[in-house]
């Protein structure tokens, strides 16, 4: 039977699930710092470039050991994960003595914050980029519709990047991971060689590219931050796909998500068919994630985050058969609303299992020298069905990778999978 209430706007609703008073000026930001500022009260991280940070060589023994003292007072998973604390202190204490500039020294806190082995463990160095994301298919790299920005340096569409400043792909992806923090290994990975147009340290880049059978050598200016104009990407788009398929890609769980959600919702609910994507979808919010979650499920269930809070079905929750697409860039938020939706069962998941983390309460922390860091403070835990929460990668009901000749003809080989699972019904 459907309530005669007037339904409240979803982000009200958020906010009385949640029991949260803020204002709608406070939802309104964006970014994940500005969300655990918010919603955490914590402190909002300062980011330095390793060649700046504010403290001498003569500091950064008593820096590293603030960072290693709270790391061990507060970071949550080192005990599930077997580490051994004082034997990493030990080795990264020798280094940091043998460090003669920041940069020296700001490397060696990114090995050391990597080495925790968690997605959410990391150091808000500020990069020198481009922001332009290279595909990975295979463990190879392509770029895929390049900016006017890489055009203007000699890249193209489908150009294969074989080598980085002169170390095969494999070679130079391999000596970034050191750098990378990931909870799984296959993330690791992903993110290091999706680092190729970003850099902690260095401003100009060297790539050889493969093209049309012929070799080919650009050198690339990497830019500092506020270089480029702000890209104003969509958080919720939606199309028809064959009259009766609806497709939403959501492409992030931060603000405004729930209000373009809302905007772009009643195009598709109606429809039969309804595919959601979120393989663009880093994370964000989680309580953004539950309140679209309860759009798609058709009973009450406990939310993965917070299992002691429910999940109920809205009046208009979307009664077609649903699919969701997954992949290696579905992190943090996107990975909570992932597990939510599948152990609802009310979903079939296709694709490419997820980075495998989904967040464990992370919380910035300062030394006294500035040095700004980002850990997991929440013990770990399960989904509600015994799924772990951090440490592996969400598996999909149909495992499907994108092929490199489909991605040449810019063709979608998950899409279309789920497109074939449709037609065949």
């Amino acid at each position: 039977m459907k309530s005669t209430k007037k339904k409240l706007p979803l982000w009200k609703r958020v906010l009385r699930v949640a029991g949260i008073g803020l204002s709608v000026l406070v939802l309104a930001f964006a970014g994940l710092v500005a969300y655990a500022y918010w919603f955490y009260k914590e402190p909002m991280a300062r980011s330095y470039y390793l060649s700046e940070l504010p403290l001498t060589r003569e500091q950064f023994a008593d820096d590293f050991e603030e960072i290693h003292r709270t790391v061990v007072e507060y970071y949550s998973l080192y005990r599930q994960k077997g580490m051994d604390m004082d034997s990493l202190h030990r080795v990264y204490a020798g280094r940091v003595a043998q460090a003669q500039t920041t940069t020296d020294y700001g490397k060696l806190v990114m090995e050391y914050i990597a080495a925790l082995q968690a997605g959410h463990a990391s150091t808000p160095f500020a990069a020198y980029m481009v922001p332009d994301e290279p595909v990975v298919i295979h463990d190879s790299l392509f770029v895929s519709r390049p900016s006017d920005y890489l055009r203007q340096y000699g890249f193209r569409d489908k150009d294969l990047i074989v080598a980085i400043d002169g170390l095969p792909l494999s070679q130079w992806a391999e000596g970034q991971e050191k750098f990378i923090s990931a909870s799984t290994a296959s993330d690791r990975r992903f993110r290091a060689l999706r680092s190729a147009f970003d850099s902690r340290t260095d401003s100009l880049r060297h790539y050889t590219m493969w093209r049309d059978g012929d070799t080919l050598l650009f050198d690339l200016p990497l830019r500092r931050f506020g270089y480029f104009p702000k890209r104003q990407d969509k958080a919720v788009e939606v199309k028809v796909l064959r009259d009766s398929i609806g497709y939403m890609a959501i492409n992030t769980m931060m603000s405004p998500v729930l209000e373009e959600f809302e905007a772009q919702y009643p195009k598709v609910r109606h429809l039969p068919y309804l595919i959601i994507d979120v393989r663009a979808n880093g994370g964000g919010n989680s309580g953004n994630g539950r309140a679209i979650c309860e759009h798609f499920i058709r009973h009450a269930q406990p939310h993965c985050v917070t299992p002691d809070g429910t999940m109920e079905p809205t009046a208009d929750a979307y009664q077609g058969k649903l699919y969701l697409l997954t992949g290696p860039a579905t992190f943090s938020a996107a990975e909570s609303f992932t597990l939510d939706m599948k152990e609802s069962g009310n979903v079939c998941v296709v694709g490419e299992p997820t980075a495998g983390d989904t967040g464990n309460r992370p919380r910035n922390f300062a030394t006294s020298h500035e040095v700004w860091f980002r850990i997991p403070t929440r013990e770990p835990q399960k989904s509600p069905q015994g799924f772990p929460m951090e440490g592996v990668n969400i598996p999909p009901h149909h495992v499907v990778h994108q092929t490199v000749g489909d991605f040449m003809r810019d063709k979608d080989t998950q899409l279309a999978y789920v497109l074939g699972m449709i037609a065949g019904e």
